[in-house]
């Protein structure tokens, strides 16, 4: 059954394409997904004007994700990333989870950034950015 109305983060799915390009899933590391839609919106003013005006412009959109740390060969998320960074993938994240009905967006970007930040205090973690690389992003069911 779809979901409707609000739903807790704790299921969100997540996959991304290594280089080879098998599917990788990235849940058990992941704890934020950020997805986020933006659109230019050049201004187009003209001399002796009141107000401002704007024309609708390109449309973006960026994937941000944090996790944990995990090198365990050929499927941990260091390695995956370290594949891919600067190069093109391709994901599917389910911001209520994969249930049958439920909503997901899948697309195909670049790797623009992987950081790894070790505290002395706490676990080990990661974060990658997707940004969009050509064509939009598709939202459908799972």
């Amino acid at each position: 059954m779809a979901t409707s109305g609000q739903v807790v983060g704790q299921n969100a799915f997540i996959t991304i394409e290594d280089s080879t390009p098998t599917v990788r899933a990235l849940r058990g590391d992941s704890n934020s997904v950020s997805l986020s839609w933006s659109a230019d919106t050049p201004e187009n003013t003209a001399y002796g004007a009141t107000t401002r005006t704007r024309k609708a412009g390109l449309r973006d959109w960026t994937l941000e994700y944090a996790g944990f740390f995990n090198d365990t060969a050929s499927t941990g998320v260091d390695t995956v990333l370290s594949g891919i960074l600067g190069g093109s993938t391709a994901f599917v994240f389910g911001p209520a989870g994969s249930t049958t009905g439920y909503r997901k967006y899948s697309g195909s970007g670049l790797v623009s950034d992987y950081s790894i930040d070790t505290p002395v205090d706490g676990m080990v973690s990661i974060s990658f950015t997707v940004v969009a690389a050509t064509g939009s992003l598709s939202g459908s069911t799972f």
